[in-house]
């Protein structure tokens, strides 16, 4: 039986023509904030343009069909300021990308409650296009879904343009906020080396928790990366939060990108990873700073696809602090200027201390540092009760590693302990 092609491929090219006739990526800038606008992130009247979606019944811009909105709070708009920033307004939201700080100072807010999901985020954005210094903050007080990339401080000018401007960019995860990221996570990142300077910052405060890795959500395993490209400065601030990382990259590991600045606050909360923690060894232009004080860090053992069995990452440890020129990873000079410090009181929880004193023990260590000493131990049984995953019956042995610092012990306390020590000393004389 002969069958014609022929109208089968009319009427397929005319349904692809059609779609690529219908929708098309729209560019909102996000202008309320001022006169008699309000600060509604999602109110259309706040939106410029007048393509790619409609206003609902409540006047909140809902999205044509088709069509892919970028989201942009521009400094140049004027709308937005620390104390009035562009703050949401729905429960629930999704655009494709939302961009904070390109073309000058800006600020946005996602409130307690409200969800935003989004592809792509950039915070601090400077672009061939623009015409000002990046600069733009984001509050995270609900939750925001990542899809694909989460840039804080990002210098997209290339090679191709003679612009001069900076980029900055700070991401606040505050209390009861969460922030998800699907796939990888870069602080400070330049689109080449010869981009102009950009920061990035991203604070995790007490209550907030930041999720990269693939045992807080599916699929997600890229990680973050603090510092990516020449020269970028880069700082994770974790003051009392959670962030769960699948890897870590401590600066570029392409060895023609140079000049990273990394900082690494532990004031408080927990730096939770599963996968590996890398960046350039040799590297002798990068600056990597590591403060400790009531934070702690969990490595949790890998699982041996040839053994079926879980390995313990002491390796993965003293190659972290190396990093910072401890010297904990013996036999390894990390190059360039590096820096590790206990700040503040160290550990001070005093029950938490004394369980990582207590179960913390296998191939455990410590080096001193400025202001006093890094600890680390691995558990050997903090989660062999949870499930047996090789099926004989016999739980595995594996567990985690954890790192504490503890303070150098003070001139008073130490003038006390000589007293006392005169004191007794006196006692049996007599």
């Amino acid at each position: 039986m002969n069958i014609s092609l022929k109208p089968i491929l009319v009427t397929l090219l005319a349904g692809l023509s059609a779609m690529s006739l219908h929708g098309a990526t729209r560019y909102i800038n996000y202008t309320g904030g001022t006169g008699t606008k309000t600060t509604n992130l999602y109110e259309a009247n706040n939106w410029s343009g007048t393509v790619g979606y409609s206003a609902d019944a409540n006047g909140n811009a809902v999205v044509d069909d088709g069509d892919v909105i970028s989201l942009r709070v521009r400094g140049s708009n004027g709308a937005s300021s620390a104390a009035a920033p562009a703050v949401s307004n729905l429960a629930t939201y999704e655009v494709d990308s939302f961009n904070i700080g390109d073309f000058g100072e800006s600020y946005a807010q996602i409130a307690s409650g409200h969800t935003l999901t989004t592809r792509n985020v950039n915070v601090g954005q400077t672009t061939n296009n623009t015409s000002a210094n990046g600069d733009g903050t984001l509050y995270v007080d609900g939750t925001l879904s990542v899809s694909n990339q989460l840039n804080v401080g990002q210098n997209a000018i290339n090679s191709s343009s003679s612009k001069t401007n900076t980029s900055t960019g700070e991401l606040v995860i505050r209390n009861g906020g969460t922030v998800n990221v699907l796939a990888g996570g870069v602080i400070g990142v330049k689109n080449y080396s010869g981009s102009p300077a950009v920061s990035g910052t991203l604070t995790v405060e007490t209550g907030g928790t930041y999720n990269n890795d693939s045992t807080t959500q599916s699929g997600g395993t890229s990680g973050m990366q603090i510092g990516k490209q020449t020269g970028a400065v880069a700082t994770l601030d974790i003051q009392g939060g959670t962030v769960n990382l699948f890897s870590l990259v401590l600066g570029d590991n392409n060895t023609s990108n140079t000049g990273q600045t990394v900082n690494l606050n532990l004031a408080d909360g927990e730096l939770n990873m599963g996968g590996w923690i890398n960046g350039q060894v040799d590297d002798t232009t990068v600056t990597r700073n590591l403060t400790m004080d009531d934070g702690v860090v969990y490595l949790t053992d890998a699982l041996s696809s040839t053994t079926g069995l879980y390995n313990g990452k002491q390796g993965e440890i003293k190659q972290f602090l190396g990093f910072f020129g401890t010297g904990a990873d013996d036999g390894v000079t990390y190059s360039g200027t590096n820096s590790a410090t206990v700040v503040g009181g160290g550990l001070s929880d005093a029950a938490q201390l004394a369980e990582l004193q207590a179960n913390y023990t296998i191939q455990a260590g410590s080096v001193s540092v400025s202001g006093g000493t890094i600890h680390w131990g691995r558990d050997n049984d903090v989660f062999t009760d949870t499930e047996n995953l090789d099926g004989d019956g016999d739980p595995q042995n594996y567990g985690r590693f954890a790192v504490w610092a503890v303070p150098e012990p003070s001139s008073a306390a130490l003038i006390a302990g000589l007293l006392c020590i005169g004191l007794t000393l006196t006692r049996r004389r007599s």
